[in-house]
């Protein structure tokens, strides 16, 4: 998650509550908090979307780095739900990539 660091408390705050929660790794001067779960597949999809939309309710976003090929139709790296920026990113793309050969299918932007 990419939080303003005065949100960073309150996230990891809901981290640690999530079932399956295994570590947690905050960098207060970026702002960075990466979030360790294990668990059967039900329980990391429920803490992915817990974890998702934490970060959002906390001012910031977040993505889910790696998760088992098993449960990409499941879970959504970028989550489901519009990310702020995303029409600026859109159009970023479109105009220094409009033939959509940089990173093709990675990344919010497809």
């Amino acid at each position: 998650a990419s939080l303003p660091p005065a949100a960073q408390a309150a996230f990891a705050h809901t981290a640690t509550r999530v079932d399956g929660f295994t570590r947690l790794v905050a960098d207060a001067a970026t702002g960075t908090v990466r979030v360790q779960v294990t668990g059967g597949d039900d329980e990391l999809v429920a803490a992915a979307d817990a974890l998702l939309a934490a970060a959002r309710v906390c001012g910031g976003s977040a993505r889910v780095e790696r998760r088992p090929e098993r449960l990409r139709a499941r879970v959504a790296a970028w989550g489901d739900g519009d990310l702020p920026g995303l029409f600026l990113m859109k159009r970023l793309k479109e105009r220094f990539d409009p033939h959509g050969v940089l990173a093709p299918a990675r990344g919010p932007v497809r």
